[in-house]
């Protein structure tokens, strides 16, 4: 017999969920028999499926130590971990702790500067990504539990720089997953872009990945009127940017800009397509022809910073504590150094200084 008793960050789960955490090999038929036939209990009786766990329940799984070995780590049990806590162990050697990228925390999620270059979730098992990284804080807080696992929720390009929303609680995680789900938190983003951008504007379009070769393509690119919604259209593939000019120097402009759907490579590849590609962009920038049309120094990295996050406004009693709060994120070192080269310095100090405390 194996007793769990459920944290404060398991809490909210259904029975089902909060088993699959613990054993990833049983199936969901199963796990609805074992209940059915109390060889799994909560608080000592028998559980319906849909039951949602509370801090403090006691969950009972009546099996032998072999079954609840092979239906946790497919291996015998022999007191070997599992091949993804072998994974992680290893990794855990060469995670860097960059824990000082961390601009708030709260008993329930945390807010990452992810910088360039660095993956928001793995893709392979020997990747490190920002996932890894808070895995491991956490680790080193004793705050990892069995029945869940903390994850970011929102994902940002390798090359793109800023926030970052990953979920500590299960309460979180359904929290995140809603309002990114129907946009009530605003996302805002900037952007120096190559050409000069005056007025703001909605750019609507559809949006087509070609996962070949991990690029997308936009097609019927326009401006739209604010009027037009085509975030709920119904096109699977509809998506819509809409752009803020905040300076225009030297052929090229700053961009403040709201993600209104969230697609794959959606910013980049939208200002692309309307002939102002992101700075630096590998992708869908213009590279060393930028260069040697301007004879501007090429920049080291793509200038597209996940800036600012705004949280919707929740007068329930289970309000996080990030209820209706806006938190930003500075800007890199790279893309100040872009501003100053692209004659925008003035923007350094509007942007750059620490906003890790939150905007009321």
């Amino acid at each position: 017999m194996k007793e769990f008793t459920v944290s404060a960050a398991e809490s909210g789960q259904q029975i089902v969920k909060y088993c699959k955490h613990l054993l990833p090999k049983a199936q969901n038929g199963f796990l609805y028999k074992m209940l059915r036939k109390k060889n799994i209990t909560v608080n000592g009786k028998k559980a319906a499926s849909d039951l949602r766990l509370s801090e403090g329940d006691t969950v009972k799984f009546f099996f032998s130590d072999d079954t609840f070995a092979m239906l946790q780590n497919s291996l015998p049990a022999n007191g070997q971990d599992s091949q993804r806590e072998q994974n992680f162990s290893s990794q855990k050697k060469t995670i860097s702790k960059d824990y000082d990228r961390i601009l708030y925390e709260d008993d329930d999620l945390i807010l990452y500067n992810k910088p360039a270059g660095m993956l928001s979730q793995k893709t392979k098992p020997t990747d490190i990504s920002a996932n890894e990284i808070l895995l491991s804080y956490l680790e080193e807080k004793g705050l990892l539990t069995e029945g869940f696992t903390p994850s970011v929720c929102n994902r940002l390009d390798r090359n793109t720089t800023g926030l970052l929303l990953f979920a500590k609680t299960y309460k979180a995680a359904r929290y995140l997953s809603a309002i990114l789900k129907d946009r009530s938190v605003e996302k805002y983003y900037l952007a120096l872009v190559e050409g000069t951008i005056t007025e703001k504007a909605s750019l609507s379009g559809t949006l087509t990945k070609d996962h070949a070769v991990n690029m997308v393509t936009i097609s019927s690119a326009k401006i739209i009127d604010d009027k037009d919604n085509v975030a709920n259209a119904p096109a699977s593939g509809a998506i819509r940017t809409d752009i803020y000019p905040l300076t225009n120097e030297n052929g090229r402009t700053l961009l403040k800009v709201h993600l209104i759907t969230g697609k794959t490579h959606q910013i980049r590849a939208h200002l692309a397509s309307i002939g102002c590609p992101i700075v630096g962009d590998p992708k869908y920038g213009t590279g060393s022809q930028s260069r040697k049309n301007t004879g501007r120094k090429q920049a080291a990295a793509q200038m597209l910073h996940a800036f600012e996050i705004i949280f919707p406004k929740d007068d329930s009693k289970d309000a996080l504590a990030v209820n209706g709060k806006t938190f930003h994120a500075p800007l890199p070192k790279a893309f100040q150094e872009a501003l100053i080269r692209s004659g925008m310095e003035q923007e350094c100090s509007r942007f750059s200084c620490c906003a890790s405390c939150p905007t009321p």
